[in-house]
Parts: C-alpha cells; sequence; structure tokens
C-alpha cells in the first residue's frame, strides 16, 4: 500500500512515515499532491497543492530490549533522530484556501521500532501560519507517537499521536480580535491525531485512508471562546486510486481555519526522494 502523506487536505503528521523511519535514516523528500478543491462555502472550486517537505539525521543508534510492554512491538532497535518538516495546503488564490494552516519546524525524539510498528517521542518546535502569514504563532512542547502495522488486517497501519505545547500567539490577528490590542499573552494547548490506512484492492480502486486532527486550548479566556477560537478538530477520508490518483473529503477546521467547512479535493500524488 501506499505508506506517503495521507490525502490532501488532511494535513498529517504521517505516523506511517515515522514507522518507515524506524528501519532507516530520514532521507530529504518532498511529497506533493496537486488537486481541484471545492468548499461547501466557497465561491467555487480553485487549484491547489498539499505539500510536506521532510528530512533528518539520526544523532545515536542504541539497542533496545524486549520488555514485553503492551506498546512493544517486538522491537530490537532504538535511536535518537533529529528531523525537520515543512507541510501544509497552498492554493491559487489564499482568501479561498479552506485549510489555510501551515506548519513547519523541528523536533529531537527518542524512537524505537520494528517491521511491526514504532514507538517514538519527544520535544519539538514549530511555526504555525496562515498562507498570507497575516496569522501566525510559535510553539513549543513535546509529543509522543504509537504506530503498529497488521493492526486490525494484513498490512493496515494505525498510528496516534498526541502531544502538549506552549503557544506564543503573538502573530495571531483573529485571536487578538477576540481579546484586545495587547493581550495576547501564551497559552497551553493539546493536540492529538489518528490516522488509519488500510490496501482495499489491487484493481482501480487501491487503498482507503481516514485521519482526524484535535486541538484544545487549556483554560481558553471567555472571549477566546465566544469567538469559536479554543478548539479545532477536523476529520477525512481518502481513496486512493492507481496512477496515484485520489479522492479526499474532509470536515472542519484547523487553526486560522476560523469556521468549520466541508472540502471535497481531487487531484494526484507524487514524491520526490
Amino acid at each position: 500500500m501506499n505508506r506517503t502523506h495521507a490525502a490532501l487536505l488532511v494535513a498529517l503528521t504521517s505516523p506511517a512515515a515515522l514507522a518507515q523511519d524506524a528501519a532507516k535514516d530520514l532521507k530529504p523528500s518532498f511529497d506533493f499532491s496537486p488537486a481541484i478543491i471545492d468548499a461547501k462555502s466557497g465561491t467555487g472550486s480553485t487549484l491547489g497543492v498539499n505539500y510536506t517537505l521532510k528530512g533528518g539525521r539520526t544523532l545515536k543508534n542504541f539497542e533496545a530490549a524486549d520488555t514485553g510492554s503492551v506498546i512493544d512491538f517486538g522491537a530490537t532497535t532504538g535511536k535518537l533522530v533529529l528531523t525537520y518538516e515543512a507541510k501544509g495546503t497552498a492554493t491559487a488564490a489564499a482568501d479561498r484556501n479552506p485549510r489555510n494552516f501551515l506548519e513547519f519546524g523541528i523536533d529531537t525524539k527518542l524512537q524505537r521500532g520494528s517491521p511491526g510498528g514504532v514507538v517514538r517521542g519527544g520535544l519539538f518546535v514549530k511555526g504555525e501560519a496562515d498562507q498570507r502569514f497575516i496569522n501566525k504563532q510559535a510553539v513549543v512542547g513535546f509529543s509522543g507517537t504509537v504506530g503498529r502495522y497488521g493492526m486490525f488486517a494484513r498490512n493496515d497501519f494505525l498510528g496516534v499521536t498526541a502531544g502538549f505545547g506552549r503557544v506564543d500567539p503573538k502573530g495571531d490577528a483573529e485571536r487578538e480580535k477576540a481579546l484586545g490590542a495587547g493581550n495576547l499573552a501564551a497559552y497551553n494547548r493539546w493536540n492529538a491525531e489518528g490516522l488509519f490506512m488500510i490496501p482495499v484492492s489491487d484493481g482501480a480502486v487501491r487503498d482507503l485512508e481516514l485521519n482526524v486532527r484535535w486541538f484544545r486550548e487549556s483554560g481558553a479566556p471567555a472571549a477566546v471562546q465566544a469567538a469559536d477560537l479554543d478548539q479545532h478538530v477536523l476529520g477525512g477520508v481518502r481513496l486512493g486510486f492507481k496512477n496515484d490518483l485520489f479522492v479526499a473529503y474532509s470536515v472542519g477546521k484547523l487553526p486560522f481555519d476560523r469556521k468549520s467547512d466541508n472540502v471535497l479535493a481531487m487531484g494526484f500524488s507524487y514524491k520526490l526522494q
């Protein structure tokens, strides 16, 4: 099955790619998915592209003993890794981008894994912005990922990521409107993400991907809650076809998506490495 990033507009953390990285160094790669995008609340279809640029290096390799714990998939290798990643969705007209959320950052994590799965956790620093960089913020925190192949069927993949970060929203124009000028204090935010991927057939329809992302501000001020800026949830489904074509549907919103929307995308995926 295709284990590159999940569908356009789903905005993955790519725990599937983390599982692959357990067995090799992170080589620079660039994934992109040109597509025609149509949002329910928009003014018509627009051209867009989902992109992911990533890479890194192994800082240290070490042997990991088999502890027999519930998250140990027979792992016999481990490593300390430093990675970088930039990803998001860009459209021809920035004001018509229905998934207007770009991410770029680095992380350092301890990782252990085997052909059956991966466990990974550590620290990260990243920036978040909309396509025009009108709204932007910085995040520092920690996260962990557990991923496993063959969870429910042969060759499927299930990955779950959870994290906690401190957000500096000094460039968040919409938040400043809600709180007033000069009131953009840093705040704490929880996040989680789940991904399930399964091959369907060797025919026209090749694979199915399901994804959900969740962000929740801890102890948000009343003005932020009233403006519906304290929580963001996005769920998506993607069907992959032969010749790397796909159809993806998502509902919800991400940070800097100021309202929930239903989005349909059709295009193709390509990877350079």
